[in-house]
């Protein structure tokens, strides 16, 4: 700490302020596949979604590409309706890899901030 810094009285105002949370909205993206435009809506992952992606479901692992799916795409603005585990799962592996570009690219990259 320099000569001029003053320590910083930490709260979660404070922290919200300097963006330790990750806000709530989901991010619209659209992908392209099979030519046609799919919207979808990607939620900025804390360290909580992170836990959940990897934890299993009862005694069964869960497959990381679809648990991530599930866990960060959303069909509508609100983010309310899920995009199911089990359909994920399902996934032509193609759409899959587009959907995950679009998870990395908000998530990892910071796009669309």
């Amino acid at each position: 700490m320099s000569a001029e810094s003053k320590p910083v009285q930490l709260t979660l105002e404070r922290l919200k302020e300097m963006g330790a949370f990750v806000p709530k909205r989901p991010i619209p993206v659209t992908v392209r596949w099979n030519d046609a435009e799919i919207p979808l809506f990607v939620r900025r992952l804390g360290i909580g979604d992170a836990q959940r992606i990897a934890s299993p479901i009862g005694d069964t692992p869960r497959e990381m590409t679809a648990a991530t799916i599930e866990v960060a795409v959303c069909l509508d603005a609100e983010g309310k309706e899920k995009f199911p585990y089990q359909e994920a799962y399902r996934l032509v592996p193609k759409l899959a890899e587009l959907i995950l570009a679009e998870v990395a690219r908000i998530n990892v990259a910071g796009g669309d901030s």
